[in-house]
């Protein structure tokens, strides 16, 4: 195979900026070969995904059906689950992914998904949780007790 060109250029896509590599027009072919290089955060290299089965029902299906759908359209789900985030830090992240054009985020969603990260937070990561200060804490409770009391 021969190389005609080999270039870089920056493009847009879903209004993100991504470095993308423009390989080669192979030789008679006309083909073009693009290779996209995604930026990878350190909690995409954790757990991908969350055992819920212990967690209350109504978390579950914040889970299930709302979490591990939305969340992923835009980013590997393994972000989110390992991040460690103060719950005020929280709602304005989700407020921001509710923005996004193609996150398919409502209102209601966005709750229930900060509903789940709140949940998640004093279950599964009690060192971080231990460490928040009691306005954080008492924000987790509260959505807690909201979530449980609708059940």
């Amino acid at each position: 195979m021969i190389l005609e060109r080999i270039g870089y250029c920056i493009v847009s896509w879903k209004r993100k900026a991504a470095l993308c590599l423009v390989m080669a027009t192979v030789a008679g072919l006309g083909m073009v070969s693009v290779a996209v290089a995604k930026k990878v955060f350190e909690a995409d290299k954790g757990p991908k995904t969350i055992d819920v089965s212990g967690y209350p029902k109504p978390y579950q299906e914040r889970y299930n059906k709302i979490f591990s759908k939305k969340c992923r359209k835009c980013h590997t789900l393994a972000r989110p689950i390992n991040t460690n985030f103060e719950p005020t830090k929280w709602e304005k992240y989700v407020k921001r992914m509710m923005r996004k054009k193609d996150s398919g985020i409502k209102s209601e969603d966005g709750e229930n998904i900060w509903q789940f990260l709140m949940f998640d937070t004093k279950e599964r990561r009690k060192s971080f949780w231990e460490k928040l200060p009691e306005d954080e804490k008492k924000l987790i409770e509260e959505s807690i007790k909201k979530v449980m009391s609708e059940n």
